[in-house]
């Protein structure tokens, strides 16, 4: 759980580095437009995903549930929160550093399913999958759940907010999984044994904890910062 409260801390921390680089870009907006913004949220948080893949494989953070939930579900929340506050662009362009930063941390530094995650279809596509999945379940909740100027918004806001996060989580296992699947499927590698049974476990029971935890999770970190910077979310 400690690993956990430290991820945690530094995605508080990344939610201030994009609140003062908003500030920034808002000081003159005479020369500030929509592309410029989304150039500056997409570099913070796709320094936050290198920053964050590159820690937990160099200090090996323990898992959040072992055997069950990795600490690396916290990229899911990081994708999720830059697709709701941040737009369709922002939110494809810190999927897609997701998918490489999966695909190169395979090579530097391999796990038993390494060889896997070699494949950019497994590491790459469903993870840029996810800014798609993310922006467009939010629109849809959007819609379902109008607000409507009374104290039930806030909840409403939630609850779009959670639903739009855990269907970008089940997409990721989902995706990763049916590309295993499709392409290693009844092979051993890395002494796991790539069968229906495996597939079966991770997306019953892992990917309902990742849906879970990230639809719980990702809500007040973007609406702390629909707040701050007076967007409607």
């Amino acid at each position: 759980m400690t690993s956990f409260f430290i991820i945690l801390n530094v995605i508080i921390g990344a939610t201030v580095l994009i609140l003062i680089a908003k500030e920034f870009i808002d000081k003159d907006k005479r020369e500030t437009n929509t592309r410029s913004q989304n150039i500056a949220y997409s570099a913070v948080f796709a320094a936050l995903i290198v920053l964050l893949s590159t820690m937990m494989r160099q200090i090996a953070f323990p898992p959040v549930i072992p055997g069950v939930l990795d600490a690396a579900f916290i990229l899911l929340i990081i994708v999720a929160v830059a697709s709701i506050a941040c737009g369709f662009w922002v939110g494809l362009a810190t999927a897609f550093t997701f998918g490489l930063m999966s695909f190169i941390t395979s090579f530097t530094n391999p796990t038993a399913l390494a060889p896997v995650f070699n494949n950019p279809l497994v590491s790459v596509l469903p993870r840029i999958c996810m800014g798609f999945t993310i922006y467009f379940a939010y629109r849809l909740m959007n819609k379902l759940l109008k607000d409507k100027g009374n104290k039930g918004d806030k909840v409403k806001s939630y609850v779009r907010i959670g639903v739009a996060a855990g269907v970008g989580a089940l997409t990721n296992t989902a995706l990763v999984l049916g590309s295993m699947a499709l392409i290693y499927g009844g092979r051993v590698i890395g002494g796991t044994a790539l069968t229906a049974e495996f597939f079966t476990w991770i997306l019953t029971f892992v990917g309902s904890l990742e849906f879970v935890a990230t639809a719980l999770l990702t809500p007040p970190i973007v609406y702390a910062i629909g707040r701050a910077t007076r967007r409607s979310l």
